[in-house]
């Protein structure tokens, strides 16, 4: 240690009697943070000039007049005037043509142009379910620079955003503006019309959801019926002590899917499924209750009796679950269409035998007990027919499994392409009745954790359709003794009255809440990471090529110094440089620059830490290959550039570069400075530290231990290089 001590101060004695060498090492200390200090800086909002993008906004769009929109309306010139309103974005409105020219030329760096057939496709779409969703065509120049495509990429999200929050609240101001124009402009004839055809659309989309609240109560009380099966087919699994647990598990392991069904339509036809796999999967383990209780007949007779008739019970129960379900399919059958009754003729044939198959299971079993109480021994004959109703049993659930499945799916999908049908008729029906499908389709996304809260979510979704249904009969039924008493005042009053819902129903706005789990204040903090990595890193490769990493081998020989000695002693040199970088470049990005961080003191050890790991590797891999090494030193900063997922998601990087990223050092630094920077995820910080110190050892076991047996082997590259007289 004294040796090391005296290379050292030797070092530092050195470098403070030179003035030249002091303002070189100053240099090395403050290279460093100029370079993260200009990148951090140089990225800290770039979107936050985005307002200085010209994007060239140009309306080609003809307008829109139609019967049920009979006054002109020019969606694109609303759509377009809302964008030039935009801060975010210089929205630029000029001609097709010169918008197509500056984007070529540069002038712009992208285009929005609305075609003529704008207003056309989405006004037209109120009355045709099958039309055209209306577009607006964006073109951007990506020969501008070379991150000109993520700029323009930006500018398209941007404009993309300021479109939809622009036109809705257009298409807003404009439903309502035609009803107003409506109201107040339209001839009498023509109103009159208008009138009518939206209460013929009120009335249609009334009888449309009662029928669909009839068809939620008759799935609801599907589900009971499937209830009632898994319920009984329970106890029925519990008949055999030896198969109890597997058998047990598939019931469970059924259940379980139940439980977490989403989606309260599609849960109906898969909880009767369900329920009918466990009935056909109990079936083996009644096979085994009864051969075990027919087994053991002659030696314990009454007892055997007793297992019988208590299997006959459980038999019975399970029966009666689907004669429950039998009914219930037949009442669903009776509310279907004429046309589509017989899609369930085959489902409920297939359950009635299911129901005969048991019955008649049920009534041997009886039979059997009455023969052993009277001490007669069962034939083989009835052995072989109770095991034949048994596998008959199990052949007709599954039959009836296959023949529900297909046909019930069917049928439970087309509940909700019913709702759809009504949507085409006025904006006010489509918007409703879409914010209804949506109800019935997310009604179950909580966690349903039993069948009783799936009968529930039913119920709650048939009261939801009965209201909407209810406030359709009430504007139906204002309108309607209106058009009856042929009073234009009061159809004007109630179209003016509900305009503001009605063309709420057409723009059907939507928001997003954003949430951020480990919030960063700018796009500077968040990039402060790499940067800040990458300085350090750069600062070590510029120490080893400035500053030697052997030390004069007459004050070794002076001192009786080992190689270790001089490798310490100057390795504790470059240290004390990196340290110094480190301290400098982590004081800046917190008080010059300001950046965001929750814990300084930390980020200011995770800096310390990171700088002594890399000089360690640069210092180990010079000292041991020279310039060589000094080459695979520039090899890994380029590689860590690129692959350490710095500026862009790891998952976004070429499969060669995601395939190594997890073994580059850049990678730990930065997750462990990201901790400091945004916010502490378990214990993250320690394990990336652990993570480098293992390249520390890494590092000290080339330059200590590994370095003598290519000692030989870099003094042949050397003279090599030497011997061509320009290197």
């Amino acid at each position: 240690m004294e040796k090391i001590k005296t290379l050292f101060l030797h070092d530092f004695r050195a470098v403070s009697r030179n003035v030249i060498a002091l303002v070189v090492c100053v240099g090395l200390i403050v290279l460093p943070s100029l370079y993260a200090w200009l990148n951090i800086e140089g990225s800290w909002d770039p979107y936050g000039h985005t307002n200085e993008l010209k994007i060239a906004v140009a309306n080609d769009d003809d307008g829109y007049k139609s019967k049920l929109v009979p006054v002109s309306v020019n969606i694109g010139e609303r759509a377009a005037s809302k964008l030039r309103e935009s801060t975010s974005i210089s929205y630029v409105y000029t001609t097709h043509d010169d918008a197509v020219e500056g984007v070529r030329s540069g002038r712009y760096y992208a285009a929005l142009i609305i075609p003529p057939d704008f207003s056309q496709k989405l006004l037209g779409g109120l009355g045709n379910a099958h039309s055209e969703p209306a577009t607006i065509t964006y073109i951007s120049n990506e020969k501008i620079g070379a991150i000109a495509p993520i700029v323009t990429d930006k500018a398209a999200e941007s404009a993309r955003t300021e479109i939809e929050s622009g036109f809705t609240d257009a298409l807003t101001e404009v439903g309502a503006g035609v009803l107003d124009e409506m109201s107040t402009s339209l001839d009498d004839p023509h109103l009159m019309n208008a009138a009518a055809s939206l209460d013929s659309a009120l009335t249609r989309g009334s009888t449309d959801l009662r029928g669909v609240s009839r068809h939620m109560k008759l799935y609801g009380d599907l589900i009971t019926s499937a209830q009632s099966i898994v319920s009984s087919t329970s106890d029925l699994m519990n008949s055999d002590n030896s198969a109890t647990q597997d058998a047990g598990d598939a019931l469970n392991a059924a259940s379980s899917g139940v439980h977490k069904l989403s989606g309260s339509v599609q849960s109906a036809g898969d909880t009767v499924d369900s329920a009918l796999a466990s009935t056909q999967s109990s079936f083996d383990t009644l096979g085994n209750a009864i051969s075990t209780s027919l087994d053991s007949a002659t030696t314990t007779a009454q007892h055997t009796s007793s297992d019988m008739r208590d299997l006959s019970g459980k038999v019975s129960s399970v029966a009666s679950g689907y004669e429950s379900l039998l009914s219930d399919m037949k009442a669903v059958q009776a509310a279907l269409p004429s046309g589509a009754q017989s899609l369930l003729d085959s489902p409920i044939a297939r359950i009635q035998n299911v129901v005969d198959t048991q019955r008649a299971l049920q009534k041997h079993l009886d039979a059997a007990a009455d023969a052993i109480d009277s001490g007669v021994t069962l034939s083989q004959d009835d052995r072989a027919a109770i095991t034949s109703l048994v596998t008959q049993a199990q052949t007709d659930v599954s039959s009836a499994r296959t023949e529900l499945k297909g046909t019930l799916d069917a049928q439970l999908d087309s509940l909700s392409v019913s709702l759809d049908s009504v949507s085409g008729d006025t904006s006010a029906i489509a918007g409703s009745l879409q914010a209804t499908v949506s109800q019935l389709k997310d009604v179950s996304a909580s966690t349903n954790t039993s069948l009783d809260a799936l009968k529930n979510d039913f119920a709650r979704a048939q009261n939801r359709i009965n209201l909407l249904a209810d406030k359709l009969d009430a504007i139906h039924t204002s309108l309607s003794e209106a058009l009856a008493s042929n009073d234009l005042v009061t159809v004007r009053r109630i179209l003016s009255a509900n305009s503001e819902d009605l063309a709420s129903f057409v723009a059907a706005p939507t928001t997003l809440d954003r949430t951020a789990v480990y919030p960063v204040e700018n796009n500077g903090s968040a990039m402060a990471g790499f940067y800040t990595t990458l300085s350090l890193w750069v600062g070590a490769i510029i120490l080893v090529a400035m500053l030697l990493t052997g030390s004069d081998q007459a004050l070794l020989d002076s001192i009786g110094a080992q190689p270790r000695h001089a490798y310490m002693a100057r390795l504790l040199t470059f240290s004390v440089f990196g340290f110094l970088q480190a301290t400098l470049v982590g004081l800046g990005d917190l008080y010059y620059l300001g950046i965001q961080c929750v814990d300084p003191v930390r980020f200011m050890l995770t800096l310390w830490i990171s700088s002594f790991v890399f000089v360690n590797i640069m210092y180990a891999l010079t000292y041991s290959f020279g310039d060589v090494g000094k080459a695979i030193a520039v090899f890994l900063l380029v590689i860590q550039v690129a692959g350490a997922g710095g500026t862009f998601p790891v998952q976004m990087l070429p499969q060669s570069f995601q395939n190594i990223n997890i073994l580059l050092p850049f990678v730990h630094a930065i997750n462990a400075m990201h901790e400091t920077i945004a916010g502490y995820y378990g214990t993250i910080w320690l394990q990336e530290l652990g993570i480098l110190c293992v390249y520390l050892a890494c590092a000290l076991l080339l330059g200590l231990v590994l370095r003598k047996p290519v000692a030989r082997a870099n003094a042949w590259i050397i003279e090599k290089l030497e011997s061509t007289k320009i290197m």
